[in-house]
C-alpha cells in the first residue's frame, strides 16, 4: 500500500506517544482512517477539549480539570506527609493503588539527575524547597522508578533536604517493585508494597 502525506504525519503523530513503535502507530492510523466520520470528531474533539481544560497546579504541578488554579490534592488540610515524584503519571497510579488513599500532598519534580552531572535543566528543585518550606511535612516520601539515575536522585535530593530542614524523615519506597520498574506500569498491588515497605534513606 502507498501511503499518503497525511497518513505518514498521523503515524508520526502517533509514534511521539511513549511506548509507541512504528508498528503500533500504524495501526492506530488505520484504525482512524477506517472509522466512520462521527467517532474521528468525536475523537479530535475530546483531545482539544481535554487539552484546553487542562491546567498545571502553581504548587504541586500536576495536570488537573479544577474549577480552581489550585489542585484539589493541595487543598487538602491536614496533611504531615509529601510525597515526591517523577511525573504526574505517576500520582494517579500512585493514587490507585491499595493505598492511593494515603494522606499526602504531592510534588511533580520533572524529570532525574543524571548520575554524570548534579544538575539537570528539567527538576525543580527550588520549586522543591520553596514547598516544603510552606507545607511543613513530618515525611516525605520519595516514589521515584527504580533505576540508577533515581536513586542517584533520591541520595541528592535527602542530602539537600535534610541540610535544610533537619527534623524531617526522607523515605523511599521499598523494593517492591523490581530493578528497571517503571512506576506507572507497575500494578496497584506492587505498589502498595512499596510504600508500606518504604524506608528511611540513609
Amino acid at each position: 500500500m502507498e501511503y499518503g502525506q497525511t497518513f505518514l504525519a498521523l503515524v508520526e503523530l502517533f509514534k511521539k506517544f511513549p511506548g509507541i513503535g512504528q508498528r503500533q502507530a500504524l495501526r492506530f492510523a488505520h484504525f482512524i482512517i477506517h472509522s466512520d466520520q462521527r467517532y474521528a470528531r468525536q475523537l479530535t474533539d475530546t483531545i482539544t477539549a481535554a487539552y484546553q481544560a487542562s491546567k498545571q497546579c502553581p504548587q504541586c504541578f500536576i495536570r488537573h480539570e479544577s474549577d480552581s488554579d489550585i489542585c484539589t490534592i493541595c487543598l487538602q488540610n491536614g496533611v504531615d506527609t509529601l510525597t515526591i515524584v517523577e511525573k504526574d503519571m505517576d500520582v494517579h497510579v500512585l493514587l490507585a493503588s491499595a493505598d492511593g488513599n494515603l494522606h499526602t500532598h504531592y510534588f511533580v519534580f520533572g524529570g532525574l539527575i543524571p548520575i554524570a552531572n548534579d544538575t539537570s535543566d528539567h527538576v525543580r528543585i527550588q520549586q522543591l524547597m520553596e514547598t516544603i518550606k510552606t507545607k511543613k511535612p513530618k515525611e516525605i516520601i520519595i516514589a521515584f522508578s527504580v533505576h540508577p539515575d533515581a536513586d542517584h536522585t533520591i541520595r541528592h535530593l535527602a542530602d539537600q533536604i535534610r541540610s535544610t530542614f533537619s527534623d524531617i524523615t526522607v523515605s523511599a519506597l521499598g523494593r517492591g517493585l523490581s530493578s528497571g520498574s517503571e512506576i506507572e506500569y507497575a500494578d496497584p498491588e506492587t505498589i502498595t508494597n512499596a510504600l508500606k515497605k518504604r524506608e528511611n534513606v540513609l
